[in-house]
């Protein structure tokens, strides 16, 4: 995820649409459907091992494949949450928070949900 300032997240925000605010994270009612974290998954090559068996091959080529894709350190977006200033209901879904992918390379929004 790209390390943009909150003050350059919400200049662009701003920018694209006005009126709207940044949302620090999960508010209301929102906060209150997000599930507990389980902490005691196994790790993924002890998953690797019960369900696909103890193949090197395979093994070998997984942890080619996951290396290359580690490599991407020019990723410059942020998906952040956004509330439309404004608000006439609160239980209207239209006026809740919705996700909005920010590009720092292009300093714009490009892409929203809803």
């Amino acid at each position: 995820m790209a390390k943009m300032s909150k003050k350059k997240l919400q200049e662009i925000i701003e920018r694209e649409e006005p009126g709207a605010r940044l949302v620090e994270g999960a508010t209301g009612r929102d906060a209150d459907r997000l599930a507990a974290t389980d902490f005691d998954t196994p790790d993924v090559s002890q998953l690797r091992e019960k369900f696909l068996g103890s193949s090197d091959a395979a093994a070998a080529e997984s942890a080619e494949s996951a290396a290359s894709d580690e490599g991407d350190d020019d990723d410059d977006v942020a998906i952040v949450s956004v509330e439309k200033g404004g608000k006439t209901d609160p239980w209207d879904r239209a006026s809740r928070a919705k996700a909005f992918v920010v590009s720092e390379k292009e300093d714009r929004v490009i892409g929203r949900q809803g």
